[in-house]
């Protein structure tokens, strides 16, 4: 088939998407089972609803449209903690068994309607919700509602959706569930390209697999979505703060990664079934390699949509004892969303420096992690008796602390034996050794950067250090 006959294809498989995805639906079932498309799925449910919960922001008093409600997974759930709730779908069937079972809350709308059909006011609602719902849209109606929801959210409202990922990527199954199974980061970029007519955006806030499906099913392709409605000279802000994307520094490299594990289980003792908290773990080099070596479970968090996307998809394709050891999360600023005393120990390499309030994100962690359990850290610190320079890896990145002041934090956030240790030499011989390394695909931007760090490492300004202590 040639090029043009895909794309005349793919028109048609789109043009028959509100007619295949209404027969569908109007096929279903208003069960549990035919939500999930799964048996036996209680348990499952039940977790995987209480986990889309916990991603989402404070919803008191606040409006919240409920698109692709059916029988109303989520409606009641929503209804017992926000202010009002709209339930939408196309499906007859669905939304009376949707108003059968939550038409006893007060605050509860229903509406029986094609999502791209809705006019609402600007500025209606708090938050856009949507579960299993855009994978039944096309690209091109993705882009509508997209559009439609920064119309109809107030400013600072949310957008929230959850979608399977992965599969046969852009395909229609016309036989049976006429589902558009896309890759998260195309998701991620329809968000970015989302514009209103006031030129407000999205910015995306947090983006993670659902671990119930991970836990039950081994299936870490259910990647749900937070992003944030705010106006272009906000968005504009965020973005100078944010993270140069150096995945060729020579730190970053998969030979410095597993160096650095290799470090870190020998140093730590890791047993297996123990749970790992790893605080910038880009692309999952370092998660993978102590999950397969120390059979250890691995929560990695990282503000890169694009490394952590990769690390799922990396996830996706393993195998199946591998796989079901790891949890990937986009989390923008690096806040952890995490339950008191979760982790074993918590990693954090190359990134405390960027944080804005490294107190703050130290009392994180000693919250984070169990009683007895560790805190490795790695990071660029200022030489004592230099001034602070800025962070040579960040655009407006703060100031780098003294590997004292560092030390005096995580004592002041309650951790006990913290030690610490200059590894700048070994800093050195790994930036150099990457710069003079032919087969280093290293950018001109990258290379200048690594150039700079070598030059501040040698005269002092730069140390590279690592911490441990303990709660």
């Amino acid at each position: 088939m040639t090029m043009d006959q895909q794309k005349e294809q793919q028109e048609e498989n789109e043009n028959q998407l509100p007619t295949l995805r209404k027969q569908f639906w109007q096929q279903q079932e208003p069960t549990v089972e035919a939500m999930i498309q799964a048996v036996s799925a209680d348990d499952l449910a039940s977790q995987d609803a209480d986990e889309v919960m916990a991603m989402l922001p404070d919803l008191s008093g606040k409006r919240v449209l409920d698109l692709g409600a059916g029988i109303g997974r989520f409606t009641g759930r929503l209804a017992r903690v926000v202010g009002h709730v709209t339930a939408v779908d196309l499906s007859q069937t669905l939304i009376e068994e949707n108003r059968a079972k939550n038409q006893h809350y007060p605050n509860v709308a229903f509406i029986c309607d094609d999502v791209l059909n809705l006019n609402l006011p600007p500025g209606s609602v708090d938050l856009v919700f949507s579960n299993w719902l855009l994978k039944y849209l096309s690209e091109a109606e993705v882009a509508t509602l997209l559009g439609h929801a920064l119309s109809w959210i107030a400013p600072r409202g949310h957008i929230f959706f959850r979608e399977s990922c992965y599969m046969s990527l852009g395909s229609v199954n016309r036989a049976s569930n006429p589902t558009i199974y896309r890759r998260p980061q195309h998701y991620a970029q329809l968000l970015r390209q989302a514009q209103g007519a006031d030129l407000s955006t999205f910015r995306l806030l947090r983006s993670k697999s659902i671990l119930a499906y991970i836990n039950y099913e081994n299936t870490p392709n259910q990647i749900c979505f937070l992003a944030q409605r705010v106006s272009g000279q906000q968005q504009e802000q965020q973005m100078q703060g944010q993270a140069i994307d150096a995945p060729e520094h020579p730190l970053a490299t998969k030979e410095a990664t597993k160096a650095a594990a290799v470090r870190v289980g020998a140093s730590t003792g890791l047993k297996e079934g123990q749970k790992v908290l790893e605080v910038g773990c880009g692309q999952g080099d370092m998660a993978f390699f102590l999950a397969r070596h120390y059979q250890v479970h691995v929560h990695g968090v990282d503000d890169s949509p694009d490394s952590v996307y990769t690390a799922i998809q990396r996830q996706v394709e393993a195998d199946h004892i591998v796989r079901r050891k790891l949890h990937f999360e986009m989390s923008a600023g690096l806040e952890l969303h995490c339950e008191d005393d979760s982790y074993d120990l918590i990693l954090s390499r190359q990134t405390l420096h960027t944080s804005q309030d490294k107190q703050k994100t130290l009392a994180y962690f000693y919250r984070c992690v169990k009683p007895g359990g560790r805190v490795v850290i790695t990071d660029y610190c200022t030489g004592a008796s230099h001034p602070p320079c800025p962070a040579p890896t960040y655009q407006q990145a703060p100031a780098l602390a003294t590997v004292d002041g560092l030390a005096t934090m995580l004592r002041e956030a309650g951790f006990k034996a913290v030690a610490s240790e200059d590894l700048s030499q070994e800093l050195i011989k790994t930036l150099e050794n990457g710069l003079n390394n032919p087969q280093a695909s290293i950018s001109g931007s990258t290379h200048d950067l690594v150039q700079e760090q070598v030059r501040l490492a040698k005269e002092g300004q730069l140390v590279w250090a690592s911490f441990t202590a303990v709660k």
